[in-house]
Protein backbone atom coordinates (compact mmCIF):
# COMPACT_ATOMS: atom_id res chain seq x y z
CA UNK A 1 0.00 0.00 0.00
CA UNK A 2 0.91 3.52 -0.46
CA UNK A 3 3.75 5.34 1.44
CA UNK A 4 0.81 7.89 2.93
CA UNK A 5 -0.51 4.89 4.76
CA UNK A 6 2.27 2.78 5.99
CA UNK A 7 4.70 3.51 8.80
CA UNK A 8 8.42 3.79 8.34
CA UNK A 9 10.42 0.71 9.91
CA UNK A 10 12.72 1.68 12.91
CA UNK A 11 15.23 -0.82 13.34
CA UNK A 12 16.55 0.97 16.23
CA UNK A 13 13.38 0.95 18.47
CA UNK A 14 12.85 -2.72 16.76
CA UNK A 15 16.26 -3.90 17.92
CA UNK A 16 15.50 -2.31 21.42
CA UNK A 17 11.92 -3.65 22.33
CA UNK A 18 12.13 -7.48 23.13
CA UNK A 19 8.59 -7.54 21.73
CA UNK A 20 9.31 -6.00 18.64
CA UNK A 21 12.26 -8.64 18.05
CA UNK A 22 10.14 -11.28 18.59
CA UNK A 23 7.43 -10.06 16.34
CA UNK A 24 9.97 -9.57 14.06
CA UNK A 25 11.10 -13.02 14.14
CA UNK A 26 7.86 -14.31 14.25
CA UNK A 27 7.11 -12.63 10.97
CA UNK A 28 10.45 -13.38 9.22
CA UNK A 29 9.59 -16.91 9.95
CA UNK A 30 6.09 -16.90 8.40
CA UNK A 31 7.35 -15.64 5.53
CA UNK A 32 10.03 -18.18 4.98
CA UNK A 33 7.04 -20.95 5.39
CA UNK A 34 5.35 -18.14 2.91
CA UNK A 35 7.99 -18.47 -0.14
CA UNK A 36 9.15 -22.26 0.75
CA UNK A 37 5.40 -23.00 0.19
CA UNK A 38 5.47 -20.85 -3.53
CA UNK A 39 8.14 -22.83 -4.36
CA UNK A 40 6.47 -26.08 -3.28
CA UNK A 41 3.13 -25.33 -5.22
CA UNK A 42 5.00 -24.27 -8.19
CA UNK A 43 4.35 -20.28 -7.64
CA UNK A 44 7.69 -19.74 -10.02
CA UNK A 45 9.75 -15.74 -8.75
CA UNK A 46 11.84 -14.17 -10.80
CA UNK A 47 15.25 -14.43 -9.39
CA UNK A 48 15.49 -10.25 -10.10
CA UNK A 49 12.79 -9.90 -7.43
CA UNK A 50 12.47 -10.81 -3.49
CA UNK A 51 9.76 -10.03 -0.79
CA UNK A 52 11.21 -7.92 1.83
CA UNK A 53 10.10 -4.97 4.29
CA UNK A 54 13.01 -3.59 3.59
CA UNK A 55 12.96 -1.04 0.77
CA UNK A 56 9.05 -1.25 0.61
CA UNK A 57 6.91 1.39 1.84
CA UNK A 58 5.88 -1.11 4.70
CA UNK A 59 4.55 -3.98 5.49
CA UNK A 60 5.99 -6.50 2.87
CA UNK A 61 6.44 -5.56 -0.69
CA UNK A 62 8.06 -6.59 -3.69
CA UNK A 63 11.83 -5.50 -4.43
CA UNK A 64 14.32 -5.51 -7.26
CA UNK A 65 16.88 -6.92 -6.99
CA UNK A 66 18.23 -6.47 -10.44
CA UNK A 67 17.36 -4.04 -13.13
CA UNK A 68 13.85 -5.16 -14.91
CA UNK A 69 13.00 -4.57 -17.84
CA UNK A 70 9.46 -3.34 -19.13
CA UNK A 71 7.41 -7.00 -20.02
CA UNK A 72 9.70 -9.13 -17.93
CA UNK A 73 7.32 -11.77 -15.62
CA UNK A 74 7.82 -11.14 -11.79
CA UNK A 75 5.95 -13.89 -10.98
CA UNK A 76 3.55 -16.55 -12.36
CA UNK A 77 0.92 -18.13 -10.45
CA UNK A 78 -0.58 -21.34 -11.18
CA UNK A 79 -4.38 -21.17 -10.81
CA UNK A 80 -4.92 -24.47 -8.91
CA UNK A 81 -3.33 -22.19 -6.27
CA UNK A 82 -5.82 -19.35 -6.67
CA UNK A 83 -7.85 -19.42 -3.22
CA UNK A 84 -11.18 -19.27 -4.34
CA UNK A 85 -14.82 -21.04 -3.68
CA UNK A 86 -14.11 -23.69 -6.67
CA UNK A 87 -10.74 -24.46 -5.14
CA UNK A 88 -11.82 -24.78 -1.70
CA UNK A 89 -12.57 -27.86 0.28
CA UNK A 90 -16.01 -27.01 0.65
CA UNK A 91 -16.64 -26.75 -3.24
CA UNK A 92 -19.13 -29.19 -3.82
CA UNK A 93 -21.54 -27.98 -0.84
CA UNK A 94 -21.26 -24.38 -2.34
CA UNK A 95 -21.71 -25.58 -5.59
CA UNK A 96 -24.66 -27.71 -3.91
CA UNK A 97 -26.50 -24.84 -2.07
CA UNK A 98 -25.20 -22.07 -4.53
CA UNK A 99 -29.13 -21.10 -4.79
CA UNK A 100 -29.15 -20.22 -0.86
CA UNK A 101 -25.87 -18.05 -0.62
CA UNK A 102 -26.42 -15.75 -3.28
CA UNK A 103 -26.12 -12.22 -2.61
CA UNK A 104 -25.84 -8.57 -4.21
CA UNK A 105 -22.14 -8.58 -4.12
CA UNK A 106 -21.60 -11.69 -5.15
CA UNK A 107 -18.92 -12.45 -2.05
CA UNK A 108 -20.40 -14.45 0.10
CA UNK A 109 -18.83 -17.79 -1.61
CA UNK A 110 -15.71 -16.61 -1.40
CA UNK A 111 -16.16 -15.06 2.34
CA UNK A 112 -17.22 -18.35 3.23
CA UNK A 113 -14.35 -20.14 1.58
CA UNK A 114 -11.81 -17.65 3.84
CA UNK A 115 -13.61 -18.46 7.51
CA UNK A 116 -13.57 -21.97 6.69
CA UNK A 117 -10.18 -21.73 5.23
CA UNK A 118 -8.70 -20.36 8.20
CA UNK A 119 -10.29 -22.36 10.73
CA UNK A 120 -8.26 -25.88 9.80
CA UNK A 121 -4.89 -26.12 10.60
CA UNK A 122 -4.18 -28.48 7.63
CA UNK A 123 -5.71 -25.77 5.13
CA UNK A 124 -3.51 -25.80 1.60
CA UNK A 125 -3.33 -21.75 2.17
CA UNK A 126 -2.00 -21.99 5.32
CA UNK A 127 1.44 -20.91 5.14
CA UNK A 128 -0.98 -17.84 2.73
CA UNK A 129 -3.56 -17.26 5.61
CA UNK A 130 -0.35 -16.77 8.04
CA UNK A 131 1.47 -14.20 5.67
CA UNK A 132 -1.24 -11.58 5.14
CA UNK A 133 -1.32 -8.40 7.40
CA UNK A 134 -3.66 -9.69 10.98
CA UNK A 135 -7.24 -8.63 10.34
CA UNK A 136 -6.50 -5.64 13.73
CA UNK A 137 -4.61 -4.10 11.15
CA UNK A 138 -7.03 -3.98 8.32
CA UNK A 139 -8.17 -0.21 9.52
CA UNK A 140 -11.00 0.31 7.16
CA UNK A 141 -13.51 2.97 8.08
CA UNK A 142 -15.77 0.68 8.69
CA UNK A 143 -13.82 -0.17 12.19
CA UNK A 144 -13.68 2.96 13.14
CA UNK A 145 -16.16 4.97 15.51
CA UNK A 146 -18.94 6.23 13.56
CA UNK A 147 -18.39 10.02 15.45
CA UNK A 148 -14.41 9.80 13.84
CA UNK A 149 -16.34 8.95 10.30
CA UNK A 150 -18.19 11.42 10.33
CA UNK A 151 -16.15 13.64 11.90
CA UNK A 152 -13.01 13.64 9.62
CA UNK A 153 -14.70 12.67 6.49
CA UNK A 154 -17.82 14.93 5.88
CA UNK A 155 -17.89 15.90 2.46
CA UNK A 156 -15.61 13.12 0.98
CA UNK A 157 -18.46 10.59 0.20
CA UNK A 158 -17.12 8.12 1.89
CA UNK A 159 -19.49 8.04 5.19
CA UNK A 160 -22.41 7.38 3.08
CA UNK A 161 -20.48 4.16 1.60
CA UNK A 162 -19.35 3.22 4.99
CA UNK A 163 -23.04 2.85 6.33
CA UNK A 164 -24.03 1.23 3.26
CA UNK A 165 -21.62 -1.52 3.54
CA UNK A 166 -22.07 -1.86 7.60
CA UNK A 167 -25.76 -2.27 6.66
CA UNK A 168 -25.27 -4.46 3.43
CA UNK A 169 -22.58 -6.42 5.77
CA UNK A 170 -25.43 -6.89 8.64
CA UNK A 171 -28.10 -8.21 6.35
CA UNK A 172 -25.83 -10.49 4.63
CA UNK A 173 -24.86 -12.20 7.92
CA UNK A 174 -27.44 -12.82 9.85
CA UNK A 175 -29.78 -13.51 6.25
CA UNK A 176 -27.42 -15.62 4.34
CA UNK A 177 -24.28 -16.86 5.94
CA UNK A 178 -24.94 -17.60 9.57
CA UNK A 179 -27.79 -19.86 8.48
CA UNK A 180 -25.29 -21.60 5.77
CA UNK A 181 -23.20 -22.11 9.01
CA UNK A 182 -25.33 -23.28 11.40
CA UNK A 183 -26.68 -25.98 8.77
CA UNK A 184 -23.13 -26.92 8.48
CA UNK A 185 -21.32 -26.02 11.94
CA UNK A 186 -18.94 -29.11 11.82
CA UNK A 187 -17.18 -26.86 9.30
CA UNK A 188 -17.59 -24.18 10.81
CA UNK A 189 -16.34 -23.69 15.04
CA UNK A 190 -18.46 -20.98 16.95
CA UNK A 191 -15.42 -18.66 17.13
CA UNK A 192 -16.27 -18.19 13.58
CA UNK A 193 -20.07 -18.19 13.40
CA UNK A 194 -19.48 -14.37 14.67
CA UNK A 195 -20.33 -10.80 12.80
CA UNK A 196 -17.72 -9.07 13.78
CA UNK A 197 -14.92 -11.74 12.52
CA UNK A 198 -17.40 -12.24 9.35
CA UNK A 199 -16.99 -8.43 9.09
CA UNK A 200 -12.63 -8.34 9.29
CA UNK A 201 -13.27 -11.33 6.41
CA UNK A 202 -15.54 -8.87 4.37
CA UNK A 203 -12.20 -6.46 5.03
CA UNK A 204 -9.98 -8.60 3.76
CA UNK A 205 -11.29 -9.52 0.64
CA UNK A 206 -12.46 -5.59 0.49
CA UNK A 207 -8.53 -4.55 0.59
CA UNK A 208 -6.83 -7.85 -0.75
CA UNK A 209 -9.12 -9.47 -3.17
CA UNK A 210 -8.91 -9.74 -7.80
CA UNK A 211 -11.92 -9.97 -9.91
CA UNK A 212 -10.95 -11.52 -13.33
CA UNK A 213 -11.68 -9.19 -16.49
CA UNK A 214 -14.54 -10.95 -18.15
CA UNK A 215 -15.15 -10.76 -22.04
CA UNK A 216 -18.49 -8.58 -22.95
CA UNK A 217 -20.58 -11.67 -23.40
CA UNK A 218 -19.93 -12.43 -19.78
CA UNK A 219 -20.62 -8.54 -18.46
CA UNK A 220 -23.82 -8.91 -20.47
CA UNK A 221 -24.42 -12.06 -18.21
CA UNK A 222 -23.59 -10.32 -14.96
CA UNK A 223 -25.61 -7.35 -15.71
CA UNK A 224 -28.24 -9.74 -16.40
CA UNK A 225 -28.25 -11.36 -13.27
CA UNK A 226 -27.43 -7.83 -10.82
CA UNK A 227 -24.64 -9.30 -9.83
CA UNK A 228 -20.67 -8.85 -10.05
CA UNK A 229 -17.60 -11.40 -11.26
CA UNK A 230 -16.57 -12.93 -8.15
CA UNK A 231 -13.69 -11.52 -6.27
CA UNK A 232 -10.58 -14.01 -5.64
CA UNK A 233 -7.62 -14.27 -3.58
CA UNK A 234 -4.68 -14.45 -5.81
CA UNK A 235 -1.03 -15.47 -3.17
CA UNK A 236 1.87 -12.52 -3.89
CA UNK A 237 -0.02 -10.74 -6.05
CA UNK A 238 -1.63 -9.05 -3.03
CA UNK A 239 1.64 -8.73 -1.36
CA UNK A 240 2.44 -5.76 -3.84
CA UNK A 241 2.15 -2.21 -2.90
CA UNK A 242 -0.24 0.24 -5.03
CA UNK A 243 -0.08 3.51 -6.40
CA UNK A 244 -1.45 5.03 -8.79
CA UNK A 245 1.94 5.15 -11.30
CA UNK A 246 2.46 1.74 -11.04
CA UNK A 247 5.48 0.19 -12.85
CA UNK A 248 3.46 -3.63 -12.67
CA UNK A 249 0.35 -5.46 -14.09
CA UNK A 250 -1.34 -8.81 -13.08
CA UNK A 251 -2.37 -10.61 -16.56
CA UNK A 252 -5.13 -13.56 -15.96
CA UNK A 253 -4.12 -17.13 -18.29
CA UNK A 254 -5.74 -19.73 -18.85
CA UNK A 255 -3.46 -22.09 -17.01
CA UNK A 256 -2.03 -19.07 -14.78
CA UNK A 257 -1.77 -15.67 -13.87
CA UNK A 258 1.62 -13.28 -14.50
CA UNK A 259 2.60 -10.22 -12.61
CA UNK A 260 4.55 -8.70 -15.37
CA UNK A 261 6.40 -5.40 -15.51
CA UNK A 262 4.93 -2.68 -17.43
CA UNK A 263 7.92 -0.39 -17.20
CA UNK A 264 11.80 -0.68 -16.55
CA UNK A 265 12.24 -0.77 -13.09
CA UNK A 266 15.75 0.06 -11.59
CA UNK A 267 17.29 -1.90 -9.06
CA UNK A 268 16.27 -1.46 -5.37
CA UNK A 269 13.36 -0.04 -6.97
CA UNK A 270 9.58 -1.34 -5.19
CA UNK A 271 7.32 -2.94 -7.72
CA UNK A 272 3.59 -1.49 -7.70
CA UNK A 273 0.98 -3.07 -8.49
CA UNK A 274 -2.62 -1.00 -9.32
CA UNK A 275 -6.05 -1.61 -7.49
CA UNK A 276 -7.24 0.17 -10.67
CA UNK A 277 -8.53 4.15 -11.48
CA UNK A 278 -9.61 4.95 -7.99
CA UNK A 279 -10.05 8.15 -6.12
CA UNK A 280 -8.89 8.80 -2.61
CA UNK A 281 -11.65 8.25 -0.91
CA UNK A 282 -12.30 5.09 -2.42
CA UNK A 283 -8.70 3.89 -1.86
CA UNK A 284 -9.39 5.00 1.85
CA UNK A 285 -13.11 3.10 1.45
CA UNK A 286 -12.18 0.36 0.02
CA UNK A 287 -8.42 -0.20 1.61
CA UNK A 288 -7.41 1.59 4.14
CA UNK A 289 -5.10 3.96 2.59
CA UNK A 290 -4.85 6.85 0.69
CA UNK A 291 -2.59 8.83 -1.73
CA UNK A 292 -0.47 12.02 -0.52
CA UNK A 293 -2.42 15.00 -1.78
CA UNK A 294 -2.13 15.37 -6.11
CA UNK A 295 -0.13 12.15 -6.28
CA UNK A 296 -3.45 10.43 -6.85
CA UNK A 297 -4.36 11.49 -10.67
CA UNK A 298 -7.47 9.48 -10.66
CA UNK A 299 -8.35 11.67 -7.61
CA UNK A 300 -12.29 12.71 -8.19
CA UNK A 301 -14.99 14.55 -6.28
CA UNK A 302 -18.42 13.22 -6.52
CA UNK A 303 -21.00 15.93 -6.03
CA UNK A 304 -25.32 15.27 -4.88
CA UNK A 305 -28.44 16.69 -5.95
CA UNK A 306 -28.55 18.69 -2.74
CA UNK A 307 -25.51 21.11 -3.78
CA UNK A 308 -27.26 21.26 -7.05
CA UNK A 309 -30.56 22.33 -5.69
CA UNK A 310 -28.48 24.94 -3.22
CA UNK A 311 -26.84 26.72 -6.11
CA UNK A 312 -30.11 27.23 -8.17
CA UNK A 313 -31.09 28.93 -5.24
CA UNK A 314 -28.27 30.94 -4.71
CA UNK A 315 -28.11 32.18 -8.24
CA UNK A 316 -32.22 32.73 -8.28
CA UNK A 317 -31.59 35.03 -5.43
CA UNK A 318 -28.64 36.75 -6.99
CA UNK A 319 -29.15 39.91 -9.10
CA UNK A 320 -26.51 38.87 -11.35
CA UNK A 321 -27.60 40.33 -14.68
CA UNK A 322 -25.47 37.97 -16.50
CA UNK A 323 -27.78 34.85 -15.29
CA UNK A 324 -31.36 35.04 -15.64
CA UNK A 325 -32.61 31.73 -15.28
CA UNK A 326 -36.80 31.15 -14.97
CA UNK A 327 -38.94 27.85 -13.28
CA UNK A 328 -36.12 26.73 -11.61
CA UNK A 329 -38.04 24.58 -9.36
CA UNK A 330 -40.58 23.17 -12.29
CA UNK A 331 -37.58 22.54 -14.17
CA UNK A 332 -35.84 20.62 -11.30
CA UNK A 333 -39.03 18.66 -10.49
CA UNK A 334 -39.17 17.58 -14.61
CA UNK A 335 -35.56 16.28 -14.40
CA UNK A 336 -36.38 14.10 -11.21
CA UNK A 337 -39.33 12.76 -12.77
CA UNK A 338 -37.38 11.84 -16.01
CA UNK A 339 -34.88 10.15 -13.62
CA UNK A 340 -32.29 12.97 -15.18
CA UNK A 341 -31.63 13.67 -11.41
CA UNK A 342 -32.06 11.58 -8.66
CA UNK A 343 -31.64 12.47 -4.91
CA UNK A 344 -29.20 9.48 -3.82
CA UNK A 345 -27.40 9.26 -6.74
CA UNK A 346 -24.17 11.31 -7.97
CA UNK A 347 -25.19 14.16 -10.39
CA UNK A 348 -21.54 15.37 -11.13
CA UNK A 349 -17.86 14.15 -10.97
CA UNK A 350 -15.31 16.22 -10.96
CA UNK A 351 -11.59 15.30 -11.98
CA UNK A 352 -8.31 16.73 -12.45
CA UNK A 353 -9.61 16.91 -16.18
CA UNK A 354 -12.88 18.55 -15.37
CA UNK A 355 -15.85 17.37 -15.14
CA UNK A 356 -16.07 12.95 -16.10
CA UNK A 357 -20.12 12.55 -16.31
CA UNK A 358 -20.24 15.83 -19.03
CA UNK A 359 -22.93 14.69 -20.83
CA UNK A 360 -25.06 14.18 -18.14
CA UNK A 361 -24.55 18.22 -17.16
CA UNK A 362 -24.63 19.28 -19.98
CA UNK A 363 -27.78 18.28 -20.79
CA UNK A 364 -28.75 18.86 -17.32
CA UNK A 365 -27.43 22.73 -17.59
CA UNK A 366 -29.19 22.84 -20.86
CA UNK A 367 -32.60 22.07 -19.41
CA UNK A 368 -32.31 24.81 -16.53
CA UNK A 369 -30.59 27.26 -18.92
CA UNK A 370 -32.82 26.86 -21.92
CA UNK A 371 -35.40 29.66 -22.60
CA UNK A 372 -39.05 29.07 -21.07
CA UNK A 373 -40.41 28.60 -24.43
CA UNK A 374 -37.61 26.14 -25.70
CA UNK A 375 -38.19 24.64 -22.22
CA UNK A 376 -42.03 24.22 -23.28
CA UNK A 377 -41.58 22.57 -26.65
CA UNK A 378 -38.80 20.20 -25.18
CA UNK A 379 -41.12 19.02 -22.36
CA UNK A 380 -43.74 18.41 -24.42
CA UNK A 381 -41.63 15.94 -26.56
CA UNK A 382 -40.09 14.11 -24.00
CA UNK A 383 -43.91 14.37 -22.15
CA UNK A 384 -45.09 12.20 -25.35
CA UNK A 385 -42.37 9.95 -25.34
CA UNK A 386 -40.47 10.75 -28.59
CA UNK A 387 -36.43 11.70 -28.43
CA UNK A 388 -35.48 15.39 -28.62
CA UNK A 389 -33.00 15.56 -31.75
CA UNK A 390 -31.73 18.90 -31.08
CA UNK A 391 -28.33 19.64 -29.39
CA UNK A 392 -27.05 22.63 -30.06
CA UNK A 393 -25.16 23.48 -26.83
CA UNK A 394 -21.67 22.67 -25.34
CA UNK A 395 -21.08 18.66 -24.80
CA UNK A 396 -17.85 18.74 -22.91
CA UNK A 397 -16.73 20.34 -20.21
CA UNK A 398 -12.89 19.49 -19.84
CA UNK A 399 -10.97 22.39 -18.00
CA UNK A 400 -10.24 23.99 -21.83
CA UNK A 401 -13.70 24.23 -22.41
CA UNK A 402 -14.85 25.96 -19.42
CA UNK A 403 -14.12 29.61 -20.55
CA UNK A 404 -16.11 29.33 -23.59
CA UNK A 405 -19.27 28.02 -21.64
CA UNK A 406 -22.03 30.21 -21.61
CA UNK A 407 -21.85 32.49 -18.33
CA UNK A 408 -25.23 30.82 -17.05
CA UNK A 409 -23.70 27.10 -17.38
CA UNK A 410 -20.31 28.89 -15.08
CA UNK A 411 -22.23 30.45 -12.46
CA UNK A 412 -24.21 27.24 -12.17
CA UNK A 413 -20.98 25.43 -12.16
CA UNK A 414 -18.75 27.88 -9.72
CA UNK A 415 -22.43 27.63 -6.88
CA UNK A 416 -22.62 23.79 -7.65
CA UNK A 417 -18.58 23.75 -6.23
CA UNK A 418 -18.65 26.58 -3.79
CA UNK A 419 -22.02 24.57 -2.15
CA UNK A 420 -19.68 21.36 -1.97
CA UNK A 421 -16.80 23.07 -1.12
CA UNK A 422 -18.53 24.19 1.94
CA UNK A 423 -19.25 20.38 3.79
CA UNK A 424 -16.08 19.99 4.46
CA UNK A 425 -14.38 19.60 7.79
CA UNK A 426 -12.30 22.78 7.28
CA UNK A 427 -11.13 25.65 4.59
CA UNK A 428 -8.17 24.32 1.64
CA UNK A 429 -6.27 26.89 3.52
CA UNK A 430 -7.04 25.26 7.02
CA UNK A 431 -6.59 21.71 5.92
CA UNK A 432 -2.87 22.48 4.25
CA UNK A 433 -1.80 24.70 7.34
CA UNK A 434 -2.98 21.49 9.52
CA UNK A 435 -0.92 19.44 7.83
CA UNK A 436 2.44 21.22 7.54
CA UNK A 437 2.45 21.94 11.57
CA UNK A 438 1.57 18.08 12.19
CA UNK A 439 3.84 16.77 9.67
CA UNK A 440 6.81 15.78 11.67
CA UNK A 441 5.16 14.26 14.61
CA UNK A 442 5.13 10.84 15.39
CA UNK A 443 1.76 8.38 14.44
CA UNK A 444 -0.27 6.14 16.52
CA UNK A 445 -3.64 4.76 14.75
CA UNK A 446 -5.58 7.82 15.81
CA UNK A 447 -3.46 10.30 13.97
CA UNK A 448 -3.44 8.18 10.81
CA UNK A 449 -6.62 8.12 10.67
CA UNK A 450 -7.00 12.03 10.72
CA UNK A 451 -3.60 12.33 8.53
CA UNK A 452 -5.16 9.76 5.72
CA UNK A 453 -8.84 11.85 5.95
CA UNK A 454 -6.69 14.50 5.69
CA UNK A 455 -5.28 13.42 2.03
CA UNK A 456 -9.33 12.18 1.19
CA UNK A 457 -10.32 15.93 2.06
CA UNK A 458 -7.21 18.08 0.91
CA UNK A 459 -7.13 16.16 -2.56
CA UNK A 460 -11.04 16.89 -3.31
CA UNK A 461 -10.63 20.45 -2.04
CA UNK A 462 -7.74 21.07 -4.64
CA UNK A 463 -9.91 19.76 -7.27
CA UNK A 464 -12.77 21.47 -6.59
CA UNK A 465 -11.13 25.22 -5.89
CA UNK A 466 -9.12 24.68 -9.14
CA UNK A 467 -12.33 24.40 -10.84
CA UNK A 468 -13.92 26.68 -9.65
CA UNK A 469 -11.58 29.09 -10.69
CA UNK A 470 -12.05 28.10 -14.15
CA UNK A 471 -15.77 29.06 -13.71
CA UNK A 472 -15.25 31.94 -11.71
CA UNK A 473 -17.20 34.76 -13.59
Amino acid sequence: MSESLKRKRDESSVAADFDGATKKSNLDSKLSNFLRWCKDENLDISPKVEVSKTGSCAQYGMIATKDIAKGECLFEIPRALLLAPDTSKIADILEKESDTIKSKSNWVPLLLTLCHESSIPDSKWRPYLEIVPDFDELDLPMFWPMNDVEAELQGTGVISAVKTDIDNINNEFNNIVLPFMKRHAELFPDKIQNLDFYKKMVAFVMAYSFTEPTNQNEDEENEEEGADPPPMMVPMADILNHIAKNNAELHFGKESLTMDATMDIPQGGEVFNTYGTLSNSQLLHMYGFAEAPRNNHYDTVEIYPDCFSQALKVIENDSNPNVELTHIQERLEFLKGQGIIQEQAVLCVIGPEGVLNDDEMCHILKIITMDYANYGEYKAVLDSGDDWMEDDGPEELNNGDIPGLPLSYRCILYQLLKAHAEKYKSSLEKEVEQYESSSNKETDQTSTRQKLSHFVRVGQLHLLHGFMKLCKI
